[in-house]
């Protein structure tokens, strides 16, 4: 099997803290079609070996998503056999409709909220309806040279694992904000000059290595 010439996707690997589970940011272009996007995802965990693909998928939520898109789109990941596998960032700033939400629910499309920052409040991380967040990357690279920045950062990380929810920095610009958002107590991290075009040969390695199991990947 072969992705699909007409996606443009880049993969992240997840750098996680976590021994029992491994994950895939997915960086997606613009115009790029859901169905050719879901049958890649597809191909690469059909091209995993057995216990070595990931367990979920991060992607950014378009823009222009309207309710009868992210219907469209759960039923869509419902009918390619990823549910449980799709996690969808929708923007900390964005409302989802309570039509939207338990379509997305019942087709085990998992929502994080993104863009979490200093200006989060706490309540609103107690009453949204979703499983985990995803850091704004402003705050990460405070948090590098910043010790109130990485005070804010330790404490929402805290909140969420005693709410429940799986906390997330993708493409952090430096090692050094890797490594401060994993002291913090961030879940699974993403190094941004990581990324590898999903069209190459690589990619198969690099799903079958990002287990953190088989390659060490998680810190214990």
């Amino acid at each position: 099997m072969q992705l699909s010439p007409a996606t443009s996707i880049r993969l992240l690997k997840y750098e996680s803290n976590n021994s029992t589970s491994s994950g895939v940011e997915v960086i997606v272009d613009a115009g790029v079609d859901i169905n050719l996007l879901l049958d890649d995802l597809q191909w690469l965990l059909a091209a995993s070996e057995p216990g070595t693909a990931p367990d979920f998928f991060v992607m950014q939520v378009r823009n222009d998503y309207d309710d009868e898109d992210f219907q469209g789109f759960a039923q869509a990941v419902a009918a390619k056999g990823l549910s449980e596998k799709i996690c969808l960032v929708v923007p900390f700033s964005r409302t989802l409709s309570d039509a939207v939400l338990p379509v997305l629910a019942d087709h085990g499309v998992r929502i994080l909220l993104g863009g979490v920052g200093v200006d989060a409040r706490f309540s609103d991380l107690i009453d949204c309806h979703c499983d985990g967040i995803v850091f704004d990357t402003a705050l990460i690279s405070s948090a590098a040279g910043d010790p109130g920045a990485a005070s804010v950062l330790e404490a929402v990380s805290a909140l969420a694992m005693h709410l429940g929810l799986r906390t997330f920095a993708n493409q952090c610009s430096r090692q050094a904000e890797l490594e401060v958002a994993l002291s913090c107590g961030v879940n699974y991290l993403t190094l941004a000059k990581g990324a590898i075009p999903a069209a190459t040969a690589a990619v198969t390695a690099m799903v079958n290595a990002s287990h953190p199991r088989r390659a060490g990947l998680a810190r214990r």
